[in-house]
């Protein structure tokens, strides 16, 4: 009797039980805008690789996929400027930057440049004065193959753009890294609880809290817009690529799955892979 006794209570104790789900199974978040260079109709596509500092690298993407190669032509402004816009599919108060990115072996990091990022219906960018409606937050690249954040935001101290250096890293050339960039407005227009985090393939390496991106409320300053920006600069010959006799070089690097999401999400290659299912 006292057996079965025993065995009666230990029936009733509550188990606990932890299940991991499939990534199969998980929801596929929704993109609000999406690029990776595998369909050559794609307009979005088209329209980046109408620039002349743009080419198509049908096996130079991540893992031998479809990406893009972008020339870095040194200037007497650092590099030529490739710059576009591109409109989200809704606007949203939080959402994710994940794209690919591979410095290439003959790029030179100089003092640092532009990399992608997000902004509302007119970003503030290029030193223009912060008005309540318009910010940016984007990426640099920085000297010695550094990594760097870069916000227009309501409260600069100086009239570019400022942040921080992603301590303990560098970036290793002829190696792809994904970048999530996670960025929240202020809410509401006249508070400074915005904030930008960034993931290097999956893992957080820089916070950047208490911003004060917007200081007016509507639509047209919600996250409207994806913000695809690299060059070398900065605005003088200082910031550019060179030849080993002083001469303006040419430098490469390449970029691939660009995607933004509402909300933090941070981009693995499981969820790629469902994506292009």
């Amino acid at each position: 009797m006292k057996i079965i006794a025993m065995f009666i209570m230990i029936s009733f104790i509550p188990a606990v039980v932890v299940v991991a789900e499939s990534p199969s199974k998980a929801p596929r978040p929704i993109a609000i805008f999406k690029v990776d260079f595998e369909d050559a109709k794609d307009s979005v596509a088209r329209t980046i690789l109408r620039h002349q500092r743009v080419s198509h690298a049908p096996k130079g993407g991540h893992g031998g996929t479809s990406g893009i190669r972008v020339a870095y032509a040194g200037s007497k402004r650092g590099s030529d400027r490739v710059v576009m816009q591109f409109k989200l599919a809704r606007p949203v108060k939080e959402a994710s930057l994940c794209f690919d990115v591979l410095f290439e072996e003959d790029f030179q990091f100089v003092k640092g440049g532009k990399l992608h990022g997000l902004g509302p219906a007119n970003p503030a960018v290029g030193g223009e004065k912060v008005k309540p409606e318009t910010w940016s937050s984007r990426l640099m690249f920085h000297r010695g193959g550094g990594l760097k954040t870069y916000h227009y935001h309501q409260k600069m101290s100086q009239e570019y753009g400022e942040g921080t250096v992603v301590s303990d890293f560098t970036f290793q050339k002829n190696r792809f890294y994904r970048l999530t960039w996670h960025v929240r407005l202020n809410e509401p227009a006249s508070a400074t609880n915005g904030f930008a985090h960034l993931f290097v393939d999956g893992k957080r390496v820089t916070e950047n809290d208490n911003l004060q991106f917007r200081a007016k409320d509507g639509p047209h300053t919600l996250i409207r817009r994806f913000l695809f920006s690299t060059f070398h600069g900065g605005s003088s010959g200082r910031y550019a690529p060179k030849k080993p006799d002083g001469t303006f070089a040419t430098v490469y690097a390449r970029f691939d799955n660009f995607a933004v999401y509402p909300g933090l999400v941070v981009r693995t290659r499981e969820m790629q892979k469902q994506e292009e299912r």
